[in-house]
């Protein structure tokens, strides 16, 4: 099924009904993914060259044929500078410089996925760092790719701000994967 949500909201605008057939879906998913660097699934903005067929009994439908990549990556960008310019308006983007950072910040509030590999590279450099120095870290889990990074991220963050006199930073590692999976980042 194809949508169009309203510019002024997220209600919808229009939609229709639409297929992709298994042969074309295999060419077109892994040039959009190579080109856009993001998964080729349900939710995405994307243009697509269409015929419309029309069935007296179901009315009309879309079939895929092509998809343009560079449509999609123009989109993603656009959020981004929408997202970076909320934040700027908001007066978030600068807080880090207001906070005033110990010389050594030796108690770690990790934000990760255990099985991170960034997360244990992360680790294996502060037990080896070569000024000696110890450091305390507690991992809190989130899920670091896919549909739920934004919600289990801003619920360790809660956990980490109830404990906040424990820490002297919080670090959030991603680390390791395929960089499509960083669109999570960008909602």
């Amino acid at each position: 099924e194809f949508v169009q949500k309203s510019p002024h909201g997220n209600s919808l605008a229009a939609k229709a009904r639409g297929m992709i057939w298994a042969n074309i879906f295999q060419l077109l998913k892994p040039y959009f993914e190579e080109a856009t660097g993001q998964p080729f699934v349900a939710g995405i903005t994307v243009l697509v060259q269409v015929t419309v067929e029309f069935h007296e009994l179901y009315g009309y439908s879309l079939t895929v044929h092509d998809v343009d990549p560079a449509y999609t990556l123009g989109d993603m960008a656009r959020r981004r500078r929408e997202i970076l310019k909320q934040l700027e308006e908001e007066g978030v983007l600068t807080l880090n410089k207001e906070l005033l950072l110990s010389p050594v910040p030796n108690r770690i509030a990790v934000i990760s996925s255990a099985s991170a590999a960034g997360y244990g590279d992360f680790c294996h450099q502060l037990q080896h760092n070569s000024g000696g120095f110890f450091f305390y870290t507690e991992l809190f889990p989130a899920i670091m790719q896919g549909n739920q990074v934004e919600e289990t991220i801003l619920a360790a963050l809660d956990k980490v701000n109830a404990r906040a006199d424990e820490f002297d930073v919080v670090v959030i590692i991603r680390g390791g994967g395929a960089t499509s999976d960083l669109s999570g980042f960008d909602i």
